[in-house]
């Protein structure tokens, strides 16, 4: 049915490539209707491979929060069993050094940040596929140093090396879930990703909870020797799953395109849908390398990219100074507003196991509601119960006002875990362009490390007795960073609710709308083309890829 287009070499060459292009336009606008036309319903049914897939990769994070990462390392600061190993006794209390506490988790950060730089470099060149099952690789070996730690120096350097395979696998679940799906389906594959880290939150805590009555090292040894069990499938998996047709697009590689494109895809779907899908794909990218002269770091910060750039960098932020600070470590926040161990343990567990439920509740609010809108709402709710715990941590401690301290951080972490831990992952997966996609999110998470660096920094210090040992009145810092991100979000977020790839790229570029009138506002991004009052041609790059496109007669 498909055949390769003939170039007559007596016919002027613009004309032949201006008939490629009105093919082109047609289709993309032709797959940008069935795009929303689309029920959730109808895409999954339609997509279920390419939501499989989507989820796959996804549980790289579910690895990284069960395994030694921030949530684990900092929940065994408040272990009898890691402290006696690893303590030092400051003003009578047994406990992990301030300084230590840094180091470890500064060790993680650095780590991240490396593997963010080198994949948002590689990924141009080489696809999400080569890159991640290469880190997968590289994480395998790295492991050990956790399980058979002797020292702290020992679990920093583990940090350090784990942190870059972490730091990839952040950049490229989120970037590659949101290029296999459809519109419709975007708010659940990215959702996923913050249940994902919940889940991994969840099976970590289980498992240090179920350790923590075992003697001597073997009560942190064992949560670290379990998480041997998740390389192995995820990188089975890895080396069969399909490559992001995106991707290959931008490198002109149609016919992988269009195979992937037939691989997640039902296989039921026409030849037709398909080559409508490819052509808005390729659109896409075409009216990109129109705006963007090059797809480096620094396309980032020019024009309406330094935009984009402040959005995914900002939502990412607030996943730390929005009041999850205190969610990373609160085991010792809880033992530090007066719990006991058991139950700062009990409470954490408690915690990590709403992210499934709350996760899957603000897929619908987002679905319903828009991103921009519950991410917003559920900051300014939050802060209402951060400068609550605050204030109760200025009052006469006692037990009911340490259950008090409990309650309010659960509700607190229910709040964040149901609107803006989810609707971040759905933001920055959407207002990136396709082109600087992979680079952006990379800058987005190098923003939330070094965000967790200062947070690092400073909670420690907060929270440990031998220091400034403010426990529950911590969270007055994090009730004003998040009142000052919710002011931004206010004038500065957009709402892409319901928007394809091209559309947001119009509203960025070419629309000149403020961001509190993209929900309501009705575009039509391909009649300036149809009419021919824009012309997209093809640049020398892209003459070279039309020539091995595949048109249907």
């Amino acid at each position: 049915m498909s055949k390769n287009v003939q170039i007559d070499i007596d016919a002027p060459r613009e004309v032949s490539l201006a008939q490629d292009e009105a093919t082109l336009v047609e289709r993309a606008q032709a797959a940008n209707e069935a795009d929303h036309a689309l029920t959730w319903w109808q895409a999954v049914s339609k997509y279920r491979k390419a939501v499989f897939w989507a989820c796959i990769f996804s549980f790289t994070l579910t690895m990284q929060s069960c395994d030694a990462t921030s949530k684990k390392t900092t929940t065994f600061y408040g272990q009898t069993q890691f402290k006696e190993q690893f303590g030092t006794v400051d003003n009578g209390v047994l406990e992990v050094s301030a300084a230590w506490q840094t180091g470890i988790q500064q060790a993680m950060s650095v780590g991240e940040l490396i593997g963010l730089a080198i994949v948002g470099l590689l990924n141009g060149r080489y696809g999400w596929k080569p890159i991640l099952t290469g880190m997968m690789v590289m994480l395998m070996g790295t492991l050990f140093l956790f399980a058979f730690a002797k020292s702290l120096g020992m679990i920093v350097a583990a940090m350090v090396l784990c942190g870059i395979p972490w730091g990839a696998f952040q950049a490229g679940c989120i970037s590659y879930s949101s290029e296999m799906v459809p519109t419709c389906l975007r708010p659940f594959v990215t959702a996923w990703i913050g249940i994902c880290w919940g889940l991994g939150f969840f099976v970590g805590s289980l498992i240090t909870r179920a350790t923590l009555g075992m003697e001597g090292q073997w009560a942190w040894r064992v949560p670290f020797l379990i998480q041997f069990v998740w390389p192995v499938p995820l990188l089975v998996c890895f080396l069969f799953a399909p490559e992001s047709p995106y991707f290959l697009v931008r490198k002109g590689r149609m016919d992988e395109a269009r195979a992937s494109l037939r691989r997640i895809r039902d296989p039921a779907t026409s030849d037709q849908e398909i080559e409508e899908s490819l052509a808005l794909i390729d659109y896409t990218n075409r009216m990109e390398m129109e705006i963007n002269e090059s797809t480096s770091y620094k396309e980032c910060f020019r024009g309406k990219n330094l935009w984009r750039t402040e959005i995914v960098c900002i939502v990412q932020i607030a996943q730390t100074w929005g009041g999850n600070g205190i969610n990373v470590q609160t085991v010792q926040f809880l033992e530090q507003a007066g719990l006991s161990e058991d139950g700062a343990f009990d409470m954490n567990l408690i915690l990590n196991s709403q992210y499934l439920t709350f996760g899957l509740f603000c897929i619908w609010l987002m679905t319903k509601y828009g991103r921009a809108t519950i991410f917003t709402l559920g900051l300014i709710v939050s802060d209402v119960f951060l400068f609550a715990i605050g204030v109760l941590g200025c009052v006469k401690q006692s037990t009911a006002v340490s259950n008090a301290v409990g309650s309010l951080l659960l509700v607190s972490t229910v709040v964040y875990i149901s609107t803006v831990a989810p609707t971040s992952y759905t933001i920055i997966s959407e207002v990136p362009s396709t082109r600087l996609r992979a680079k952006m999110v990379s800058l987005s998470r190098i923003a939330f490390n070094t965000s967790g660096i200062i947070s690092n920094i400073l909670l420690p210090r907060m929270l440990t007795g031998g220091s400034w040992n403010l426990g529950a009145k911590t969270a007055f810092m994090f009730a004003g960073t998040n009142a000052l991100i919710w002011v931004w979000c206010i004038f500065r977020l957009p709402e892409t609710k319901g928007r394809t790839f091209r559309e947001i790229d119009y509203l960025f570029e070419e629309s000149g709308l403020h961001p509190r009138r993209w929900r309501k506002a009705e575009i039509d991004v391909f009649e300036e083309v149809t009419r021919g009052s824009k012309t997209a041609m093809p640049t020398a790059e892209q003459k070279v890829a039309v020539e091995h496109f595949e048109y249907s007669p």
